[in-house]
């Protein structure tokens, strides 16, 4: 049987999860990479996004048709809903000779609200939900899912991904975080900040209620490859699992890994799943949190070490290999 997959996604077709995926399918199966984010930036366009009217009619049926055109079986995935309400996807799982699939890369608790609308009052209309933490399948089933399966995150080989260690002599002082701004982030990294040379790399800082740290935070956009770089000189990059978000694992936990990184975070079970004590530091406290930080910037050949051994570990987590975990889940 002729068979071709359609990811649908609300982020850009050349960044970001759907793309990481689409990037290696398309070496393997026939697909196409849709976005359902045609953003117009009118008034009534502007306020209708603003009330959760994130997809036009007009958007979504030029998705429906480019998926009708197909002669083949479709397979449709779409990534956190790709921001369609429940109408629009009970229309997609309509459409006839298809099977329909989700691709939950977020728990439920940090969705935004609109996002999770739609997420559970279309669970039982998806073939298959694929989640990224093993934790999250029996939620899943709870609210109606028929059936679930666990794949990993993992790194993109050409974004993220420096097989050379830096030399010890290269390494800066710097101590870095990539991500948003959060309340109980803000409290932890401003305690570092009293201490070390810290950079911060994202959005939101602007909210923070510490001057210093918005004074630090620098707000322009980064690709993989320039977090891949600024990861790789620094010291030792702080990375947060963040509570809202269940607590598992993140996308960076694999791509920072990959970009040779001296890694520490908060722990979580399923981080340390994949990554033991020798290849990432763990914290639970701010003090502890300033320890560790301090060890691997005095203690060069133990940074070093840790990076190969973290690099080592995460070398098979790339989609080259995490996306045929999902052609054999989903018999693309």
């Amino acid at each position: 049987m002729n068979k071709k997959t359609f990811l649908i996604t609300y982020d850009k077709t050349d960044s970001g999860l759907a793309y990481y995926f689409f990037e290696e399918l398309k070496k393997n199966i026939n697909i196409d990479l849709l976005s359902t984010n045609f953003k117009n930036n009118d008034l009534i366009s502007k306020i209708k996004r603003k009330f959760g009217y994130r997809v036009s009619n007009t958007n979504y049926n030029l998705i429906i048709d480019s998926i009708k055109k197909s002669n083949c079986f479709k397979n449709i995935i779409l990534f956190n809903c790709a921001g369609l309400n429940e109408e629009q996807i009970n229309n997609l799982d309509k459409i006839p000779n298809s099977k329909l699939y989700l691709y939950s890369s977020d728990h439920l608790t940090g969705m935004e609200k609109y996002k999770k609308i739609s997420t559970l009052k279309s669970l039982s209309l998806y073939d298959k939900v694929i989640v990224f933490s093993k934790n999250m399948i029996p939620i899943y089933y709870q609210y109606g899912a028929k059936n679930v399966d666990h794949i990993p995150f993992g790194y993109s080989i050409n974004r993220h991904l420096n097989k050379k260690i830096i030399n010890e002599k290269d390494i800066s002082d710097d101590v870095v975080y990539f991500g948003s701004w959060g309340p109980h982030i803000e409290v932890i990294l401003n305690e570092v900040s009293k201490f070390f040379n810290l950079k911060i790399y994202g959005n939101g800082w602007k909210h923070s209620k510490y001057n210093s740290l918005k004074t630090i935070a620098n707000s322009t956009k980064y690709d993989g490859n320039t977090m891949r770089d600024l990861a790789n000189k620094a010291s030792v990059v702080i990375n947060f699992i963040r509570a809202e978000h269940g607590c598992f694992t993140s996308m960076k936990t694999f791509e920072l890994a990959a970009s040779g990184a001296c890694i520490i975070t908060n722990y979580t079970e399923d981080q340390n799943i994949f990554f033991h004590n020798s290849e990432f530091s763990y914290f639970n406290t701010s003090e502890e949190l300033k320890d560790k930080i301090s060890f691997l910037l005095n203690n060069k050949k133990a940074n070093i070490e840790q990076r190969k051994k973290s690099l080592e570990t995460v070398s098979n987590y790339n989609y080259n290999n995490i996306s045929k975990q999902l052609i054999d889940s989903l018999n693309l």
